[in-house]
Protein backbone atom coordinates (compact mmCIF):
# COMPACT_ATOMS: atom_id res chain seq x y z
CA UNK A 1 0.00 0.00 0.00
CA UNK A 2 1.08 3.20 -0.81
CA UNK A 3 1.71 5.21 2.31
CA UNK A 4 0.96 8.65 0.64
CA UNK A 5 -2.24 7.64 -1.21
CA UNK A 6 -4.58 5.15 1.21
CA UNK A 7 -7.45 3.48 -0.18
CA UNK A 8 -10.92 3.61 0.73
CA UNK A 9 -10.95 -0.14 0.93
CA UNK A 10 -7.99 -0.65 2.84
CA UNK A 11 -8.85 2.20 5.10
CA UNK A 12 -12.42 0.79 6.09
CA UNK A 13 -10.74 -2.60 6.66
CA UNK A 14 -7.65 -1.15 9.67
CA UNK A 15 -10.66 0.56 11.13
CA UNK A 16 -12.92 -2.31 11.17
CA UNK A 17 -9.99 -4.43 12.60
CA UNK A 18 -8.94 -1.53 15.17
CA UNK A 19 -12.63 -1.41 16.43
CA UNK A 20 -11.85 -4.97 17.94
CA UNK A 21 -8.69 -3.81 19.38
CA UNK A 22 -6.02 -4.81 16.65
CA UNK A 23 -2.66 -2.88 17.80
CA UNK A 24 -1.22 -3.53 14.50
CA UNK A 25 -3.92 -2.20 12.56
CA UNK A 26 -3.82 1.10 13.92
CA UNK A 27 -0.09 1.52 13.53
CA UNK A 28 -0.48 0.22 9.95
CA UNK A 29 -3.41 3.32 9.85
CA UNK A 30 -1.00 5.68 10.83
CA UNK A 31 1.81 4.70 8.50
CA UNK A 32 -0.76 5.08 5.86
CA UNK A 33 -2.68 8.13 6.52
CA UNK A 34 -0.30 9.56 8.67
CA UNK A 35 1.12 11.82 6.46
CA UNK A 36 -2.33 13.49 5.16
CA UNK A 37 -3.42 14.05 8.92
CA UNK A 38 -0.42 16.02 9.73
CA UNK A 39 -1.03 18.05 6.35
CA UNK A 40 -4.00 18.84 7.36
CA UNK A 41 -3.34 19.81 11.38
CA UNK A 42 0.11 22.19 9.64
CA UNK A 43 -2.23 24.10 7.58
CA UNK A 44 -4.52 24.95 10.46
CA UNK A 45 -2.39 25.03 12.58
CA UNK A 46 1.12 26.24 10.97
CA UNK A 47 3.55 24.78 13.81
CA UNK A 48 4.84 21.71 13.27
CA UNK A 49 4.63 20.49 17.16
CA UNK A 50 1.10 21.34 17.54
CA UNK A 51 0.06 20.28 14.05
CA UNK A 52 2.12 16.24 15.25
CA UNK A 53 0.57 16.83 19.02
CA UNK A 54 -3.39 17.52 16.82
CA UNK A 55 -2.29 13.75 14.59
CA UNK A 56 -1.58 12.07 18.33
CA UNK A 57 -4.75 13.29 19.31
CA UNK A 58 -6.63 12.10 16.56
CA UNK A 59 -5.21 8.57 16.41
CA UNK A 60 -5.29 7.74 19.64
CA UNK A 61 -9.36 9.44 19.42
CA UNK A 62 -9.78 6.41 16.39
CA UNK A 63 -8.46 4.00 18.54
CA UNK A 64 -10.84 4.30 21.32
CA UNK A 65 -14.10 5.34 18.27
CA UNK A 66 -13.25 3.03 15.65
CA UNK A 67 -16.45 1.67 15.84
CA UNK A 68 -18.23 5.02 15.43
CA UNK A 69 -17.36 4.94 11.68
CA UNK A 70 -20.00 5.07 9.24
CA UNK A 71 -18.08 2.13 6.61
CA UNK A 72 -21.14 3.82 4.15
CA UNK A 73 -19.09 7.04 4.24
CA UNK A 74 -15.11 8.12 3.18
CA UNK A 75 -12.43 6.47 5.72
CA UNK A 76 -9.95 9.02 4.87
CA UNK A 77 -12.47 11.95 4.45
CA UNK A 78 -13.40 11.17 8.31
CA UNK A 79 -10.00 10.95 9.77
CA UNK A 80 -9.12 14.24 7.80
CA UNK A 81 -12.36 15.54 9.59
CA UNK A 82 -11.22 14.28 12.85
CA UNK A 83 -8.21 15.97 12.59
CA UNK A 84 -9.25 19.64 11.42
CA UNK A 85 -11.54 19.59 14.12
CA UNK A 86 -9.00 18.80 16.77
CA UNK A 87 -6.46 21.09 15.42
CA UNK A 88 -8.91 24.13 15.24
CA UNK A 89 -10.16 23.39 18.96
CA UNK A 90 -6.36 23.65 19.48
CA UNK A 91 -5.98 26.43 17.72
CA UNK A 92 -8.79 28.42 19.08
CA UNK A 93 -7.74 27.43 22.24
CA UNK A 94 -4.31 29.47 22.00
CA UNK A 95 -4.21 32.88 24.50
CA UNK A 96 -5.28 35.96 22.66
CA UNK A 97 -2.62 37.34 20.30
CA UNK A 98 -0.69 33.74 19.41
CA UNK A 99 -3.13 33.02 16.70
CA UNK A 100 -1.61 33.73 13.11
CA UNK A 101 -3.93 35.09 10.74
CA UNK A 102 -1.12 35.54 7.59
CA UNK A 103 0.55 32.43 7.12
CA UNK A 104 -0.66 32.42 3.44
CA UNK A 105 -0.91 35.20 1.00
CA UNK A 106 -3.99 36.96 0.23
CA UNK A 107 -7.04 35.21 -1.13
CA UNK A 108 -9.04 35.99 -3.89
CA UNK A 109 -12.75 35.03 -4.24
CA UNK A 110 -12.20 31.83 -5.98
CA UNK A 111 -10.11 31.00 -3.22
CA UNK A 112 -11.54 31.83 -0.31
CA UNK A 113 -14.30 28.37 0.66
CA UNK A 114 -10.72 26.72 0.51
CA UNK A 115 -8.96 28.72 2.98
CA UNK A 116 -11.65 29.53 5.16
CA UNK A 117 -12.25 25.11 5.34
CA UNK A 118 -8.72 23.66 5.07
CA UNK A 119 -7.33 26.81 8.31
CA UNK A 120 -10.68 26.29 10.21
CA UNK A 121 -11.27 30.65 9.86
CA UNK A 122 -14.10 32.26 11.19
CA UNK A 123 -15.39 35.69 9.49
CA UNK A 124 -13.49 38.14 12.09
CA UNK A 125 -10.19 35.69 11.22
CA UNK A 126 -11.11 36.02 7.14
CA UNK A 127 -11.16 39.74 7.37
CA UNK A 128 -7.72 40.64 7.01
CA UNK A 129 -6.89 38.20 4.77
CA UNK A 130 -8.96 39.12 1.94
CA UNK A 131 -7.29 41.44 -0.60
CA UNK A 132 -7.95 45.83 -0.12
CA UNK A 133 -11.55 46.81 -0.93
CA UNK A 134 -12.59 43.31 -1.19
CA UNK A 135 -15.46 44.04 1.10
CA UNK A 136 -16.75 42.64 4.18
CA UNK A 137 -15.94 38.60 4.94
CA UNK A 138 -19.20 37.14 5.58
CA UNK A 139 -19.88 38.99 1.53
CA UNK A 140 -17.26 37.78 0.23
CA UNK A 141 -17.86 33.96 1.53
CA UNK A 142 -21.50 34.38 0.51
CA UNK A 143 -20.30 35.17 -3.04
CA UNK A 144 -18.37 32.41 -3.21
CA UNK A 145 -21.28 30.30 -2.22
CA UNK A 146 -23.72 31.65 -4.53
CA UNK A 147 -22.66 29.04 -7.30
CA UNK A 148 -22.79 26.10 -4.96
CA UNK A 149 -26.89 25.58 -4.39
CA UNK A 150 -27.69 27.66 -1.50
CA UNK A 151 -30.81 28.87 -0.63
CA UNK A 152 -30.14 32.83 -0.66
CA UNK A 153 -33.99 33.59 -0.27
CA UNK A 154 -33.67 32.09 2.98
CA UNK A 155 -31.37 35.14 4.11
CA UNK A 156 -29.30 34.09 7.08
CA UNK A 157 -30.89 30.97 7.60
CA UNK A 158 -30.07 29.51 3.81
CA UNK A 159 -26.28 29.98 4.75
CA UNK A 160 -26.34 28.33 7.97
CA UNK A 161 -25.50 24.67 7.39
CA UNK A 162 -22.51 25.89 4.83
CA UNK A 163 -21.08 28.39 6.96
CA UNK A 164 -21.23 26.06 9.92
CA UNK A 165 -19.48 23.06 8.04
CA UNK A 166 -16.43 25.72 6.78
CA UNK A 167 -16.02 26.41 10.33
CA UNK A 168 -16.75 30.09 10.11
CA UNK A 169 -18.97 29.95 13.04
CA UNK A 170 -17.41 31.27 16.43
CA UNK A 171 -18.17 29.68 19.73
CA UNK A 172 -21.41 31.09 20.57
CA UNK A 173 -22.91 30.60 16.86
CA UNK A 174 -21.89 27.20 16.92
CA UNK A 175 -23.32 26.21 20.04
CA UNK A 176 -26.78 27.62 18.99
CA UNK A 177 -26.94 25.97 15.77
CA UNK A 178 -26.01 22.19 17.60
CA UNK A 179 -28.44 23.52 20.27
CA UNK A 180 -31.18 23.76 17.01
CA UNK A 181 -29.76 20.29 15.09
CA UNK A 182 -31.18 18.24 17.64
CA UNK A 183 -34.57 19.11 16.95
CA UNK A 184 -33.85 20.43 13.13
CA UNK A 185 -33.23 17.57 10.84
CA UNK A 186 -33.38 18.94 7.73
CA UNK A 187 -30.39 21.04 9.17
CA UNK A 188 -28.42 17.94 10.55
CA UNK A 189 -28.85 16.84 7.10
CA UNK A 190 -27.83 19.93 5.54
CA UNK A 191 -24.64 20.13 7.60
CA UNK A 192 -23.85 16.45 7.09
CA UNK A 193 -24.14 17.60 3.20
CA UNK A 194 -22.46 20.35 3.09
CA UNK A 195 -19.28 18.51 5.08
CA UNK A 196 -19.11 16.06 2.14
CA UNK A 197 -19.33 18.64 -0.25
CA UNK A 198 -16.02 20.38 1.00
CA UNK A 199 -14.64 17.23 1.72
CA UNK A 200 -12.57 17.43 -1.61
CA UNK A 201 -10.38 20.23 -0.74
CA UNK A 202 -8.54 17.40 1.57
CA UNK A 203 -7.51 16.61 -1.70
CA UNK A 204 -5.28 19.60 -2.05
CA UNK A 205 -3.09 19.12 0.38
CA UNK A 206 0.20 17.36 -0.21
CA UNK A 207 1.01 14.58 2.19
CA UNK A 208 3.82 15.44 5.18
CA UNK A 209 5.57 13.22 6.86
CA UNK A 210 4.56 13.94 11.01
CA UNK A 211 7.49 14.65 12.89
CA UNK A 212 9.50 12.37 14.49
CA UNK A 213 8.44 10.48 18.29
CA UNK A 214 4.79 10.84 17.07
CA UNK A 215 4.18 7.70 16.92
CA UNK A 216 6.35 6.78 20.00
CA UNK A 217 4.03 9.11 22.31
CA UNK A 218 0.83 7.02 20.79
CA UNK A 219 2.58 3.60 21.46
CA UNK A 220 3.47 4.75 25.20
CA UNK A 221 -0.60 5.85 25.48
CA UNK A 222 -1.50 3.11 24.46
CA UNK A 223 0.78 0.41 26.04
CA UNK A 224 1.98 2.57 29.18
CA UNK A 225 4.14 -0.47 30.41
CA UNK A 226 6.25 -2.34 27.06
CA UNK A 227 7.65 -5.46 27.36
CA UNK A 228 11.72 -5.96 27.68
CA UNK A 229 13.61 -7.22 24.24
CA UNK A 230 12.37 -10.38 23.57
CA UNK A 231 16.29 -11.84 24.35
CA UNK A 232 14.85 -12.30 28.09
CA UNK A 233 11.98 -14.22 27.18
CA UNK A 234 12.28 -17.33 29.03
CA UNK A 235 13.45 -20.20 26.26
CA UNK A 236 10.15 -22.04 26.68
CA UNK A 237 8.01 -19.19 25.31
CA UNK A 238 10.35 -18.11 22.69
CA UNK A 239 8.21 -17.73 19.50
CA UNK A 240 4.81 -17.77 20.61
CA UNK A 241 3.20 -14.05 21.40
CA UNK A 242 3.59 -12.45 24.66
CA UNK A 243 0.79 -10.86 26.10
CA UNK A 244 2.33 -6.43 27.08
CA UNK A 245 1.72 -7.44 30.76
CA UNK A 246 3.71 -10.91 31.46
CA UNK A 247 4.96 -10.40 34.65
CA UNK A 248 8.35 -12.31 34.71
CA UNK A 249 9.00 -10.07 31.60
CA UNK A 250 8.80 -7.11 33.68
CA UNK A 251 11.63 -5.26 34.91
CA UNK A 252 11.89 -3.20 38.03
CA UNK A 253 11.35 0.21 35.66
CA UNK A 254 8.27 -1.20 34.32
CA UNK A 255 7.11 -2.37 37.80
CA UNK A 256 7.04 1.09 38.83
CA UNK A 257 5.52 2.28 35.66
CA UNK A 258 2.88 0.04 36.55
CA UNK A 259 2.35 0.83 39.35
CA UNK A 260 1.72 4.35 38.63
CA UNK A 261 -0.79 3.45 35.65
CA UNK A 262 -3.00 1.72 38.18
CA UNK A 263 -2.71 4.24 40.94
CA UNK A 264 -3.74 6.91 38.33
CA UNK A 265 -6.65 4.08 37.00
CA UNK A 266 -7.69 3.88 40.83
CA UNK A 267 -8.00 7.48 41.29
CA UNK A 268 -9.82 8.37 38.36
CA UNK A 269 -12.30 5.39 38.91
CA UNK A 270 -13.31 5.87 42.37
CA UNK A 271 -16.18 7.34 43.15
CA UNK A 272 -16.87 9.36 46.30
CA UNK A 273 -18.66 7.90 48.99
CA UNK A 274 -22.51 8.58 48.75
CA UNK A 275 -23.94 10.35 51.46
CA UNK A 276 -26.18 7.97 53.59
CA UNK A 277 -29.63 6.97 52.28
CA UNK A 278 -32.93 9.30 53.12
CA UNK A 279 -35.68 7.59 54.21
CA UNK A 280 -34.36 3.99 53.61
CA UNK A 281 -34.29 4.13 49.89
CA UNK A 282 -30.86 3.12 48.62
CA UNK A 283 -27.99 4.68 46.58
CA UNK A 284 -26.53 2.85 43.81
CA UNK A 285 -23.98 2.84 41.65
CA UNK A 286 -22.45 1.51 38.36
CA UNK A 287 -19.73 1.96 35.91
CA UNK A 288 -20.86 1.83 32.10
CA UNK A 289 -18.60 0.32 29.84
CA UNK A 290 -18.26 0.33 26.20
CA UNK A 291 -17.83 -3.01 24.06
CA UNK A 292 -14.03 -2.56 24.63
CA UNK A 293 -12.19 0.19 26.49
CA UNK A 294 -11.85 1.54 29.97
CA UNK A 295 -15.31 2.68 31.48
CA UNK A 296 -17.11 6.03 29.84
CA UNK A 297 -19.31 6.79 32.11
CA UNK A 298 -20.40 6.46 36.11
CA UNK A 299 -23.48 6.70 37.03
CA UNK A 300 -25.35 6.60 40.58
CA UNK A 301 -29.09 6.75 41.40
CA UNK A 302 -30.35 8.24 44.17
CA UNK A 303 -33.64 7.16 44.68
CA UNK A 304 -34.58 9.42 47.59
CA UNK A 305 -34.36 12.22 45.45
CA UNK A 306 -35.32 10.71 42.12
CA UNK A 307 -32.34 11.52 40.07
CA UNK A 308 -29.54 9.85 38.31
CA UNK A 309 -26.56 11.34 38.12
CA UNK A 310 -23.95 10.35 34.89
CA UNK A 311 -19.91 11.10 34.81
CA UNK A 312 -18.69 11.27 31.44
CA UNK A 313 -14.80 10.49 31.60
CA UNK A 314 -14.48 11.56 27.64
CA UNK A 315 -15.26 12.83 24.51
CA UNK A 316 -17.86 10.91 22.06
CA UNK A 317 -17.40 11.32 18.91
CA UNK A 318 -21.03 11.80 17.70
CA UNK A 319 -21.41 12.80 14.66
CA UNK A 320 -24.37 15.07 14.82
CA UNK A 321 -26.21 12.67 16.68
CA UNK A 322 -27.21 12.77 20.12
CA UNK A 323 -26.54 10.98 23.15
CA UNK A 324 -29.48 9.46 24.86
CA UNK A 325 -29.73 7.85 28.90
CA UNK A 326 -32.10 4.72 29.48
CA UNK A 327 -32.96 2.85 32.06
CA UNK A 328 -33.78 -1.11 31.95
CA UNK A 329 -35.43 -3.12 34.71
CA UNK A 330 -35.22 -6.90 34.27
CA UNK A 331 -36.71 -8.31 30.74
CA UNK A 332 -38.68 -5.03 30.41
CA UNK A 333 -37.93 -2.36 27.42
CA UNK A 334 -35.72 0.66 28.42
CA UNK A 335 -37.32 3.84 29.42
CA UNK A 336 -35.92 6.90 28.39
CA UNK A 337 -34.26 9.45 30.96
CA UNK A 338 -32.39 11.93 29.02
CA UNK A 339 -30.06 13.24 26.59
CA UNK A 340 -26.72 13.72 27.69
CA UNK A 341 -23.71 16.00 26.15
CA UNK A 342 -21.02 14.52 24.00
CA UNK A 343 -17.84 16.20 25.95
CA UNK A 344 -17.02 15.12 29.18
CA UNK A 345 -19.26 16.68 31.63
CA UNK A 346 -21.13 15.60 34.59
CA UNK A 347 -24.97 15.53 33.80
CA UNK A 348 -27.76 15.00 37.12
CA UNK A 349 -31.27 14.12 35.18
CA UNK A 350 -34.92 13.77 36.88
CA UNK A 351 -36.05 9.93 36.67
CA UNK A 352 -39.69 10.16 35.71
CA UNK A 353 -41.54 8.44 39.46
CA UNK A 354 -43.05 5.47 37.65
CA UNK A 355 -39.81 4.30 37.28
CA UNK A 356 -37.68 4.92 40.74
CA UNK A 357 -38.59 2.55 42.50
CA UNK A 358 -37.60 -0.64 39.65
CA UNK A 359 -34.99 1.26 39.16
CA UNK A 360 -33.94 1.31 42.90
CA UNK A 361 -34.41 -2.74 42.95
CA UNK A 362 -31.66 -2.94 40.22
CA UNK A 363 -31.88 -2.49 36.67
CA UNK A 364 -29.25 -1.38 33.80
CA UNK A 365 -28.11 1.80 32.36
CA UNK A 366 -27.68 1.70 28.70
CA UNK A 367 -26.43 4.77 26.82
CA UNK A 368 -27.16 4.65 23.09
CA UNK A 369 -26.20 6.92 19.99
CA UNK A 370 -28.98 8.11 18.03
CA UNK A 371 -29.96 10.37 15.16
CA UNK A 372 -30.92 14.06 16.37
CA UNK A 373 -34.80 15.24 16.81
CA UNK A 374 -37.36 13.82 18.99
CA UNK A 375 -37.05 10.43 20.77
CA UNK A 376 -38.76 7.50 20.36
CA UNK A 377 -40.34 5.26 22.75
CA UNK A 378 -37.35 2.77 22.22
CA UNK A 379 -33.61 3.18 21.57
CA UNK A 380 -32.94 3.57 17.68
CA UNK A 381 -29.55 3.64 17.78
CA UNK A 382 -26.44 1.23 18.89
CA UNK A 383 -25.63 1.17 22.61
CA UNK A 384 -22.26 2.95 23.30
CA UNK A 385 -21.69 1.82 26.98
CA UNK A 386 -23.83 -0.19 29.47
CA UNK A 387 -23.73 -0.88 32.89
CA UNK A 388 -25.71 -2.81 35.85
CA UNK A 389 -26.71 -0.57 38.63
CA UNK A 390 -25.84 -2.13 42.31
CA UNK A 391 -25.66 -1.01 46.03
CA UNK A 392 -22.88 1.97 46.40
Amino acid sequence: MDVLSPDSETLTDLLGRIARADEGALRRLYDAAGPRLYAVALRVLGDPKDAGEAVEQTILTVWRHADQFDASGDPLAWLCSLTRERAIRRRRSRPAGETDVDVVAEVGSDEVLQTVFLEGLTFLELAPRLPAGGGPAKLAVRRALAGLGVDEAAGDDGYLAPEYALGLLDAAQRKAANARMLTDLALAEAVRGWNRQFEPFFDLLAPQRPPTGVWGRIDRRINPVKAPAATVVPPHLAGQARPDWRPWVLGAAGLIALCAVVGAALLILRQPKPAAPVGGRPMLAGRLMPPKGDPLFLATLDAARGEIVVVQSREVLTGGQVLRLWLKDGEGAPTLVGQLPPMGQSTRLRLPREIVDDAAAGGEVLVTLEPAGPPGDAPAGAVVASGALAAA
